[in-house]
């Protein structure tokens, strides 16, 4: 059974000189991509709430696979070994070569 909040990683968290953050994201039971943060600090005094301030930002499938194709892009601009960084990161993955000239390539799998 989820909690709604499957896959959440904490993002950044950072506090420097009485000023705090922290950002997590995880996928939401409706598949949305969700950001929550919290700042907290000497800077947001006069806000609503004095010190600290939390915040949500939803966004939906289509435009969750547009930023996950932005961020692959970013991330893997300078990667020459694509199963290597898979690996590293934890991620598993089904790997499929295509003969070229009729030699297939040789694999490790």
């Amino acid at each position: 059974m989820s909690d709604g909040q499957n896959y959440r990683t904490r993002v950044a968290e950072r506090s420097v000189g009485g000023q705090s953050y922290s950002l997590d994201a995880f996928i939401n039971d409706s598949d949305y991509l969700v950001f929550e943060g919290n700042d907290s600090g000497p800077l947001l005094e006069g806000f609503p709430g004095d010190d600290e301030i939390s915040y949500s930002i939803s966004i939906g499938w289509e435009e969750k696979n547009k930023l996950l194709m932005k961020l692959i892009q970013q991330s893997l601009s300078e990667c020459h070994d694509i199963r290597s960084w898979l690996a590293m990161n934890g991620i598993e993955y089904e790997y499929h070569n295509t003969p070229i000239f009729g030699v297939p390539y040789k694999t490790d799998n």
